[in-house]
């Protein structure tokens, strides 16, 4: 994740705990609350969340054409 957001271990892991904590997503590891410790995965509240805001974007590229 680190090499897609071109972003810093310290800043992804604040962001990271923050969907945890809102469970949008959840980790599997030793250290569960850090994207290096095992698998991250979305949770169905966080799938919900994504096919939403999906739809909204897909809504705002359609009225742009």
């Amino acid at each position: 994740m680190l090499d897609v957001l071109e972003d810093h271990q310290q800043s992804l892991g604040r962001v990271l705990k923050q969907l945890v904590d809102r469970r949008l997503c959840a980790a599997e590891g030793r250290r569960e609350t850090t994207a290096a410790s095992g698998f991250l995965f979305v949770t169905p509240k966080g799938e919900q969340l994504a096919m939403k805001l999906a739809g909204l974007q897909t809504e705002r590229i359609c009225a742009w054409r």
